[in-house]
């Protein structure tokens, strides 16, 4: 690979690094259920939901089925697992089953990164169905919601999809408000 490509390379993961929604766009695959592996083209609405997931420590979605939110939601955590450090991320779904399905929408898009990016980026240490760890320290955990789910976790994002639908939410509420206390963030999804 000559010099110049090099340094192109490394423009373009400093820009996806800089700018979520460019890498999303540019590089983030999803499974669309009519066209197969498409491009991810956010929405006016997905992308102001990613500003505001970076501006708020708290946010609540109440959302629509099948229009594209736990989608976001697998990219977004990867995308902070990927380009940043030390990520702790945890996903609370209603059952096994649903934790396994958000992480792999997940490892979908990670699946379809060009090669150099996979170089550039950390490697991947840990590829489990309900886990992914990363060597720059960040991981990704997908759990159902059972009694004190994210309880004892030190986590810099939880993310809970189908809030209104967990056995028990209020107790799931007391398990995960105090990740908060310490500075990382909630992102609640519900119809």
């Amino acid at each position: 690979m000559s010099r110049l490509s090099e340094l192109r390379q490394e423009a373009e993961w400093r820009k996806c690094v800089r700018d979520e929604s460019y890498f999303l766009r540019k590089y983030w695959h999803i499974a669309h259920p009519a066209h197969g592996r498409i491009l991810f083209d956010l929405r006016a609405a997905q992308s102001e939901a990613l500003r505001r997931w970076a501006d708020c420590r708290y946010s609540l979605t109440l959302k629509a089925r099948q229009i594209g939110w736990t989608t976001l939601i697998a990219a977004h955590q990867f995308w902070l697992a990927f380009f940043k450090d030390d990520q702790n991320i945890i996903d609370l779904s209603r059952t096994e089953r649903e934790a396994v399905l958000l992480l792999r929408k997940t490892k979908y898009g990670h699946k379809y990164l060009p090669d150099w990016m996979l170089e550039r980026g950390p490697k991947s240490m840990v590829d489990h169905q309900q886990r992914m760890v990363f060597s720059n320290g960040s991981q990704v955990t997908s759990m159902p919601s059972a009694s004190d789910p994210a309880r004892g976790e030190s986590a810099s994002l939880v993310v809970v999809d189908e809030w209104a639908f967990l056995p028990n939410p209020e107790e799931a509420w007391a398990s995960i408000e105090p990740v908060a206390d310490v500075g990382g963030r909630i992102i609640g999804l519900s119809t």
